[in-house]
């Protein structure tokens, strides 16, 4: 879609004061009010999506959602260089430079259509997977999870494709806006997935992520383009750029703050036996009060029981006289203990049928979910796998080293 040359994207701007005026010629692309209009309009132009857009989106969803179902990095890497020219992603800062609210709707809903593409694409594939009992979805579980180093690739991103953009006149940066597409569109797919797939209970995470890091983004472009002496003339502006930061902050924020209780050290509590002693006591004839014997077994213990008779001569005889006497029997109720997944070189982990790397998976947790632990623990394959039990009531096997727990505290 192509907006006809003759109708500029942003109306002519209000006049700015000397000082402000001063300042833009001496800046490299400064030529006052009328060259900074040019400017943006030439930008918003290149940054409108057409056609190839929503084709590329499809091609790139579809290719995700297939990874997703085989767990396939190959073709996860294939959807992201199907992945579109995130022109509309631009378009966010140029319309906060510009104080244009028609452009930004227009921006924001190509980004909204591109974004279901993704998301219906995953729910698509969630549901083939849930109906044919397959799909790990390790590659969507990578992009439910914020990682400082999404954050870093956002922002080299947006960056360097706001700085093509506001450098040359004829090119897209295709391959710096491959980064943005990752953080960006790729999460809503991996939401989808989760969504009807059933593996993951913290599927919104995606739409969040996504949401952060587009505004993140439109922040560091509006950076950018500042440095070519484009900066919000109009209140306007600055409010978006505000709302912009707000959210992005309080979405990332959150998220990793979320994440951030998975950091502590990782070890299994093993059970702890008491020790209780078993003493022999003797019951006297003259009516003292045997002692009680704690055993943990629940077997009985002969007991001595002491008997003074007297004869001619005088001499006490001590006769030992095996008797039954009840024992109290303490019962040992264990304390449930729960772990927190947290994988250090990953988001997630599986929850397998058997203690077996072979064995189906019945389900994907991702860092942060709460499992409970129970009693058995196998060792199989180089590994020590724990049985756990869901939220849900699902009882599987996981490997241990995948799981970070504190020690339990006693029931009162």
């Amino acid at each position: 879609m192509n907006l006809p040359t003759s109708e500029p994207i942003f109306e002519n701007e209000e006049p700015l004061p000397p000082a402000r005026r001063r300042q833009q010629r001496r800046h490299v692309m400064g030529k006052g009010a009328e060259g900074r209009a040019q400017l943006l309009d030439e930008l918003g132009r290149r940054v409108i999506p057409g056609a190839d857009f929503y084709i590329s989106a499809l091609l790139s969803g579809l290719a995700f959602g297939i990874a997703m179902i085989f767990d396939s990095p190959a073709l996860a890497l294939l959807a992201v260089l199907l992945a579109p020219f995130m022109g509309p992603a631009l378009g966010l800062p140029i319309a906060s430079l510009g104080g244009s609210l028609s452009f930004l709707f227009l921006s924001s809903g190509s980004l909204l259509i591109g974004g279901l593409i993704y998301f219906l694409t995953g729910t698509l594939s969630g549901v083939f997977a849930k109906a044919l009992q397959i799909g790990a979805g390790w590659q969507a579980v990578i992009h439910l999870s914020f990682t400082w180093f999404d954050l870093a690739l956002v922002t080299i991103g947006v960056a360097v494709t706001a700085f093509m953009l506001a450098r040359s006149t004829g090119q897209r940066p295709l391959i710096s806006s491959v980064a943005i597409a990752y953080v960006v569109y790729l999460p809503l797919g991996a939401a989808g997935f989760g969504l009807t797939s059933g593996l993951y209970g913290h599927w919104a995470q995606g739409l969040a992520l996504a949401l952060g890091y587009l505004l993140w983004g439109a922040l560091v472009a509006m950076a950018v383009f500042a440095l070519f002496g484009l900066r919000p003339a109009r209140r306007l502006g600055f409010g978006l750029a505000a709302a912009f930061f707000l959210i992005s902050v309080v979405s990332l924020g959150f998220l990793w703050q979320s994440g951030a209780a998975t950091k502590i050290a990782l070890f299994i509590p093993t059970p702890t036996s008491m020790a209780v002693n078993t003493l022999p006591t003797a019951t006297s004839a003259a009516g003292e009060e045997p002692s009680l014997a704690q055993t943990a077994t629940g077997d009985t213990t002969p007991m001595a029981t002491e008997v003074i008779t007297s004869t001619p001569s005088r001499t006490p005889t001590l006769t030992l006289t095996p008797t039954r006497t009840p024992t109290p029997t303490m019962t040992l109720t264990p304390t449930p203990a729960f772990a927190l997944v947290a994988v250090r070189d990953g988001n997630g982990a599986l929850v397998r049928s058997l203690p077996s790397f072979d064995s189906a998976s019945i389900k994907s947790v991702i860092n942060g979910t709460e499992v409970e632990l129970l009693p058995e623990i196998e060792e199989a394959e180089g590994a020590t796998w724990v049985k756990v039990r869901l939220e849900d009531g699902t009882e599987g096997w996981i490997v241990r080293s995948l799981l970070a727990t504190v020690t339990p505290i006693p029931n009162p």
